[in-house]
């Protein structure tokens, strides 16, 4: 899933201040956890901050004069007190499970 498909899970919001970074993001869905990477080159741990409110996920990066900023309304189903980050190789990889009893489910269905 890429950045066309988010509204599939966000909220229309976004809301980003690009100063100096060009960032590709990308988002996907695997085993219910919406995981989604931001290309960050040259920022670290110690440079980018990840925070939840609300609905509300609040990703940002400053290093010297570059700043990244951007924030998304998370859908509802998705856990956002479970959510984690790690900022490795100019990656920032976030990860947010779906409510336990919103996850898929599947049944067989007798057919007769």
């Amino acid at each position: 899933m890429t950045l066309r498909n988010f509204d599939k899970i966000f909220d229309s919001y976004l809301d980003w201040d690009m100063n100096g970074y060009s960032s590709d993001t990308t988002a996907r869905v695997e085993d219910d956890v919406l995981l989604m990477d931001f290309e960050v080159p040259g920022l670290g741990n110690k440079d980018v901050q990840v925070n939840v409110e609300d609905r509300h996920l609040h990703i940002k990066a400053e290093k010297e004069h570059r700043k990244f900023e951007r924030k998304y309304r998370v859908h509802d189903s998705y856990d956002l007190n479970q959510t984690s980050a790690v900022c490795k190789d100019g990656i920032l990889t976030i990860s947010i499970p779906k409510y336990e009893d919103r996850k898929a489910k599947s049944i067989t269905v007798k057919v007769k």
